[in-house]
């Protein structure tokens, strides 16, 4: 066979090339950069809640923040705890959040408490949602005691394997955990996924911070233990055995980006910065676009919440009702200072913050925007904004369907509300749904109480 000299020079070039990707792959940790992108406890805010300005975090932040990292070997993993709860509108909205660590590139999920507390069929439909592998190394089949989810996943970046496991501490669930569900020792799923052959190995674990070192001083395989179920985010860069371990938590408040540097295939640096993201960073437009998907879905579902059949007398452990809410106009006759008092407050206009934030319909937001929210005789999605809209008087003093009563019979009004005090107002004002609550600074916007014409 006759080559002519161009087609052997491209044989050539074609031959360097090739040797050259080869020599790469064996040596591209020799002098490399590897950047970690972590969260955990997002628990499905995809946005601050929008109650009042200057909030911060979300996933739409996040994504920001991740964009802005330029290193091109990077590795993107949650630790746990994405879903928001158990709930029907919570699988709704978290359908959107795995599409947000879908849009954010993540390689990996693991599970965290409040994904083990779905039902098994649950945690496998979420799996097959759009959106990175959900994994678990230690969440197995009762029955069959084989995994549920997958137990790790690798990553090659031209040539660097790079593998991902998960696990979730069992003491962590005790025994809510859901039927079809065992959630085993953390260690001993372990074991055998250790030895799986790669060139970094990554483990999440949504455990506490001596159980993350209690990992890594058992597995020296793995150069990095992100985590986890802690009280704060890592302050300090923390090395145990041949493991560096991170953390952080915060409801979506701050991300984790750790850049590690290697030299002859191993980590000669490592460093850490785990930013709070205060209002001042953008929020992805794509991202705040599924907040608009989950509103309108949940807007149009039919919620367990809906059916007021499902609601129970005792919806407080206990406490069984036996008046029911009526509305704020039916105290305004005669409590009419008082009613001044809440048309002029914050209250008043509750239900309206609900309509500017398109979120009238979000169930997560309408109980401390309404009155009863989820008991029998309160608020219902189809009333929409006709009645029992905004904090009410009823909202922090109960039903008044029998005082109502006794008062318009003109007899003596036995039925008494129970005092009220800071911790009433802090089921709503707390977190990040409020400022930090001041009863002393608080109480003064809207102070009530006996009227002169009051007649008992």
């Amino acid at each position: 066979m006759h080559l002519s000299i161009d087609m052997i020079k491209a044989f050539l070039v074609f031959s360097f090339s090739l040797l050259l990707c080869i020599s790469c792959s064996k040596n591209n940790l020799d002098r490399a950069t590897l950047r970690l992108i972590f969260t955990c406890d997002t628990i499905g805010k995809l946005e601050p809640c929008g109650c009042f300005t200057g909030q911060y975090g979300g996933l739409a932040r996040i994504q920001t923040a991740v964009k802005e990292q330029k290193e091109s070997f990077q590795i993107r993993v949650d630790a746990g705890n994405a879903i928001s709860g158990t709930e029907d509108y919570d699988f709704v909205l978290y359908k959107q959040v795995r599409e947000a660590f879908n849009q954010m590139g993540f390689h990996a999920m693991n599970v965290g408490v409040g994904e083990c507390l779905l039902t098994k069929q649950e945690l496998l439909e979420a799996a097959k949602l759009p959106g990175p592998p959900l994994i678990s190394a230690n969440l197995v089949d009762t029955q069959t005691a084989q995994p549920i989810l997958q137990p790790f996943v690798k990553v090659d970046h031209q040539g660097t394997k790079i593998l991902i496991t998960g696990v979730v501490d069992p003491n962590l669930i005790a025994k809510r955990n859901s039927p079809g569900i065992k959630v085993t020792d953390m260690k001993q799923s372990l074991q055998q996924i250790s030895q799986e052959e790669a060139d970094i190995k990554i483990l999440l674990a949504y455990c506490n911070e001596e159980k993350l070192k209690q990992l890594a001083n058992d597995y020296f395989e793995f150069d990095f233990i992100i985590g986890g179920k802690v009280r704060q985010p890592l302050q300090d860069l923390l090395k145990v055995n041949r493991s560096y371990i991170f953390y952080t938590t915060n409801e979506a408040k701050n991300v984790g980006l750790a850049l590690a540097e290697y030299k002859e295939g191993k980590i000669a640096s490592c460093d850490f910065d785990i930013p709070l993201l205060f209002e001042q960073v953008p929020e992805d437009v794509k991202i705040k676009q599924l907040v608009a998907k989950y509103r309108q879905e949940v807007k149009e579902t039919k919620l367990k919440v809906d059916d007021p059949g499902q609601l129970s007398d005792d919806y407080i452990p206990g406490v069984k009702q036996h008046a029911e809410y009526v509305g704020t106009q039916q105290c305004a006759g005669c409590h009419a200072e008082a009613f001044e008092t809440w048309k002029e407050s914050g209250h008043a206009k509750a239900f309206q913050t609900l309509k500017d934030n398109h979120a009238e319909a979000d169930p997560k937001c309408i109980s401390c925007h309404v009155v009863g929210f989820g008991e029998k005789s309160g608020y219902e999605r189809i009333f929409e904004d006709r009645k029992l809209v905004d904090v009410g008087c009823e909202s922090c003093h109960g039903p008044g369907s029998q005082h109502v009563q006794e008062r318009l019979k003109g007899g003596k009004v036995l039925y008494r509300y129970r005092p009220l005090g800071a911790g009433d107002c802090q089921t709503c004002h707390y977190g990040e749904f409020s400022r930090p609550f001041e009863w002393d600074e608080m109480w003064p916007l809207i102070e009530h109480g006996k009227e002169k014409n009051e007649v008992y």
